[in-house]
């Protein structure tokens, strides 16, 4: 309940304003630093869709403004660690809902969602240029975390 409390006001902060305050005491779920990455009109997102020949209609209504987050989150032991993550919000409207994007596995550090992979940006333009805020966490050991790949280790994920 705390994480879903937090979440609420980072989320409607980040809606508000391009920077954030830190997380004055490290704690689970405590922003370390939010750091705006880009913006992408619709026309362009909707242009790169045709050019990728992706099929059907394309859902693009809005822009795209992204940010990539640094955050405190817990270990299977319990101790803090450093997590990043992508939070996509459209430009257009309120967001309808929120979306939880995960990622496929990637063997790579910095071939995760916050750092620009293609997947990733795919992802923001996709569900915020729908009008829905997105989050695209980057996994334990992935992306800002300096602890070790928690590939296929379920506690650590």
């Amino acid at each position: 309940m705390r994480r879903a409390a937090v979440l609420a006001l980072l989320l409607g902060g980040l809606l508000g304003c391009t920077t954030l305050p830190r997380a004055e005491t490290p704690e689970a779920g405590g922003l370390i630093e939010a750091r705006a990455l880009a913006w992408y009109p619709a026309w362009l997102l909707r242009a790169a869709l045709r050019i990728a020949e992706v099929p059907g209609p394309t859902p693009i209504r809005c822009g795209v403004r992204t940010w990539r987050i640094l955050y405190w989150s817990e270990d299977a032991n319990g101790s803090l660690e450093r997590a990043s993550g992508l939070i996509a919000a459209p430009t257009c409207a309120r967001p309808r809902a929120v979306v939880s994007y995960q990622h496929g596995s990637v063997s790579r550090r910095d071939d995760v969602p916050s750092r620009g992979n293609l997947e990733g940006v795919a992802a923001a333009a996709l569900f915020a240029g729908g009008g829905y805020l997105t989050l695209a966490a980057d996994y334990p050991g992935m992306g800002a975390s300096t602890a070790p790949s928690g590939y296929l280790h379920a506690a650590a994920t």
